[in-house]
Formats: structure tokens, C-alpha cells, sequence
């Protein structure tokens, strides 16, 4: 039984969270979005478990991290029974996670909304793309062992500086990789901007 809809567009998932853990609520709350979907469950307020179910399978502080993300959607409040065993414990540790989570979020703004559209390169190489090439920002953002929130504010400094471009599948001009162009199979693309400035590659740590 759904007692409670919130689009996360108005409302973000951390907001909600925490004026649900205010008032001691013990409840699913179930995650979906066009790209994603997910369940937190909280216990008299406290987390109690989370799970991501697309794009890819994920439990505990790596879904919850993702869900937070999501800019996207809707959050369906479920009377339902909690999972028994938990997978995220309440203490101040989860809490400082949940909230350098939210700040990191926060710092990627230049990421769509959309997290369907597709990673291709852009005129500056960052050679640890390339695992990403062609997925969506949805999966890439699971695609590194670190927190999707960790990636996420990466890849937009990387935007930013004109790295990685997002668009839907078979809209982008093709651009290769760094590695391709060193292995001569094509062109490499100019490192000089207008004017004959010289591209900077970002020196900007990748998250491990």
C-alpha cells in the first residue's frame, strides 16, 4: 500500500529522509526513476537497509549513496515489512557518509538530470574514461569502486573542463579515445583551442 508519493524534483531523497528519521517513522521507501530503482527502509527513524536494483544490483552505503543522487523521479512511501537482516547500521559514521554523500551530489550540478544519455569523449583525454565509452551516465556512475557520489562529482569537474560529453546514443560526432589515437588507428583529435591555446588535460585525481 502506497501512503505517501514525493517527486524528487521538488523534494530531494535526503530531505525526505530526514524528516522522516525526525519523526521516528518506520516505513519502505520505495525509489523509482526512468533509469533507477531502488528501497530504503527505515526503522523508528534510523536506516535501516537500502538496495538498488537498476541499472545495476547494489546494497547498503553504495545504494543509498546512488539514490541520493537521483534528481529524478519518485519516492513511494510502502507499509510493508523490513528486510531482516539490515545492511545499513545507524550510527555517526553512516550519518557523516549520508551527509559527505549530499555535499558531493551538491558539487556535481554540471551532470544531467537525465541519466540516460551516453558518455562519449571530448576534445580533452582522460584515458580512465574509457571503460565508461558508450554507457549511460546511469551505469557509469557505478562503473569504479568508488561511491557513485565520489564518481559523479569527478565526472562533472571533468565536464566542466570539457572531458566527457553526454547526449543520447548515436547523437555525437565521433571522437576516439586517447589510447586509439596513440595506436594510430585514427586521427588524434587537436589539442590546440581557438586562438591556439593549448588544451590542459585535467590533473584532477580519479577516484579509486
Amino acid at each position: 500500500m502506497i501512503f505517501l508519493r514525493v517527486p524528487l524534483d521538488e523534494f530531494p531523497l535526503a530531505a525526505l529522509l530526514a524528516s522522516l528519521s525526525r519523526a521516528e517513522k518506520t516505513l519502505a521507501l520505495r525509489v523509482e526513476a526512468p533509469f533507477a530503482s531502488g528501497e530504503l527502509q527505515l526503522f523508528r527513524g534510523n536506516l535501516h537497509h537500502a538496495h538498488l536494483e537498476a541499472p545495476l544490483r547494489a546494497v547498503g552505503l553504495r545504494a543509498l549513496d546512488y539514490l541520493l543522487g537521483l534528481r529524478r523521479g519518485e519516492a513511494q512511501a510502502l507499509g510493508r515489512p523490513l528486510a531482516k537482516t539490515p545492511t545499513l547500521s545507524h550510527n555517526l559514521i553512516l550519518l557523516a557518509e549520508v551527509s559527505r554523500s549530499h555535499a558531493l551530489w551538491k558539487r556535481a550540478r554540471r551532470l544531467p538530470d537525465d541519466w540516460t544519455l551516453h558518455l562519449q569523449p571530448g576534445r580533452v583525454p582522460v584515458p580512465e574514461l574509457a571503460q565508461v565509452r558508450g554507457k549511460t551516465l546511469a551505469e557509469a556512475l557505478l562503473a569504479y569502486p568508488a561511491l557513485p557520489s565520489r564518481v559523479a562529482a569527478v565526472l562533472s569537474a571533468l565536464e566542466g573542463a570539457g572531458a566527457p560529453r553526454f547526449a543520447q546514443k548515436g547523437r555525437f560526432p565521433f571522437l576516439p579515445w586517447p589510447q586509439e589515437a596513440a595506436q594510430g588507428l585514427y586521427p588524434a583529435p587537436s589539442r590546440r583551442r581557438k586562438g591556439g591555446e593549448p588544451w590542459r588535460t585535467p590533473t584532477k585525481p580519479w577516484p579509486g
